[in-house]
């Protein structure tokens, strides 16, 4: 008997404190993003918040379909490729600064 009544509160122990620990990291999380948001806010910059993609994945599951508005690969290689000419330029230090938003 007193055997089974330490294993029950043991284990309501290790909830606890689980449950505490989760709240924590839940706490800490939170913290974090405000702390990020102010930071990008002082800055004068737009908080952009990171998204996973998923579509990479696809491939790892058999057939791999490209992005939407991507063009599907010909099977028949470089033969059939478009040909697009463009000019290309220098991208000056303060262009860039401003495109980086």
């Amino acid at each position: 008997m007193p055997s089974s009544l330490l294993r029950s509160l043991a284990r309501v122990a290790i909830a606890i404190v689980a449950t505490i620990f989760l709240f924590s990291l839940l706490l800490a999380g939170a913290l974090m993003s405000l702390l990020w948001l102010g930071w990008n806010l002082l800055r004068g910059r737009r908080p952009t918040w990171r998204s996973f993609d998923f579509r990479a994945a696809q491939g790892w599951r058999g057939t791999h379909r490209p992005p939407p508005g991507w063009a599907r690969p010909s099977r028949t290689g470089a033969a059939q490729a478009d040909v697009v000419e463009g000019q290309a330029r220098e991208v000056l230090a303060t262009e860039h600064a401003l495109r980086r938003d």
